[in-house]
């Protein structure tokens, strides 16, 4: 009803020589807005009870942050394993290079060792 029209009616606002200009998303849901939060809360949330329930089960414990996860426990490289399986299945990928592991593991090879500081 009105809610769902109000979610899915988007506006973006952008200047363009000091000047604003309006336009309509009219494809997915822009980044940022209300609705794209709860969208990929609820998108991650099943793809964690379908294809990571075990993981989130046994030693390993997730916190996630939208489409950020931490992840602690003894199999960490079981879950990397699992979410590089499953996750393209649904366009989820790991992007080596944003991801962090205190164990080695192939998926994060290819990419350049992160620096903490």
């Amino acid at each position: 009803g009105a809610l769902q029209a109000h979610c899915l009616d988007h506006h973006t606002v952008a200047k363009c020589r000091g000047r604003p200009r309006f336009y309509k998303q009219v494809v997915g849901v822009p980044q940022g807005s209300c609705a794209s939060s709860l969208l990929c809360d609820l998108y991650y949330g099943a793809f964690e009870r379908d294809c990571l329930g075990r993981f989130l089960q046994s030693s390993c414990v997730a916190c996630r942050v939208v489409d950020d996860t931490l992840v602690l426990g003894e199999d960490v490289g079981g879950f990397l394993d699992a979410y590089a399986e499953a996750g393209p299945r649904r366009n989820i990928l790991v992007t080596a290079a944003k991801t962090h592991a205190t164990v080695p593991h192939p998926l994060l090879a290819a990419a350049p060792a992160p620096r903490l500081r």
